[in-house]
């Protein structure tokens, strides 16, 4: 799979811009969002801070689930969070370290999900004078992978990771992927099961020269 599967960057960057619109003209109103979503058709679900309300209506970029938005005091936009339906399985193996020379702005990290070491897309860009941050974690369910991506003022990045981390944190449902500890697991159980195999061959042979013997006897 080509990385530019994996990472949809056409549209990793319109909806970098589309948050970046929502950031700056965006305004608060209506009810606050609900903790939980889930989706059955992949297979997930996970839990959204009360703190935030729905804006999909305000702007949706193709294959988002839903957007919410955290406001400030003067209901200007603070966080805004969008997470994306990928359309396609993330694979583990997939190589992006060719990912750094296709944009300056865009660096590559890793973040904790589950037991699982996740892809993570940091987009810096500027606007109308400000700068802004993106966060677009890449989360590979089973079914799908989903993109939750988090922006605010470069300004707020630390606090816009520790929210991302719990975000993450929140997010269950079953992975295509391996973690370590399952891999060791398997390695372990193959380990087992070629034991127990030369053993049944060594009881096995052995039997068959103790009929022999016991034959020529």
């Amino acid at each position: 799979m080509k990385w530019w599967h994996t990472v949809p960057w056409k549209n990793l960057k319109s909806v970098f811009r589309g948050l970046l619109c929502l950031l700056m003209v965006a305004t608060g109103g209506g009810l606050a969002g609900a903790s939980e979503y889930s989706n059955r058709e992949l297979g997930f679900r996970m839990r959204v801070p009360d703190d935030f309300e729905d804006v999909s209506s305000a702007s949706r970029p193709k294959g988002a689930l839903f957007m919410k938005a955290k406001f400030n005091r003067d209901k200007s936009v603070a966080r805004l969070m969008n997470v994306q339906d990928l359309g396609e399985v993330i694979r583990q193996d997939a190589d992006l370290s060719t990912l750094k020379r296709r944009s300056g702005n865009v660096t590559q990290e890793k973040m904790r999900w589950r037991d699982l070491d996740v892809d993570v897309f940091c987009v810096t860009e500027g606007e109308a004078g400000m700068v802004y941050v993106s966060l677009n974690a890449q989360v590979p369910l089973r079914t799908r992978g989903i993109q939750v991506s988090m922006s605010a003022l470069k300004t707020e990045e630390r606090a816009l990771r520790q929210e991302m981390a719990k975000i993450l944190a929140g997010i269950e449902g079953p992975s295509n992927w391996v973690s370590d500890g399952e891999r060791s697991a398997l390695k372990s159980s193959e380990t087992m099961r070629t034991v127990v195999t030369v053993s049944s061959l060594v009881v096995l042979v052995g039997a068959a020269l103790w009929g022999i013997s016991k034959v020529q006897t």
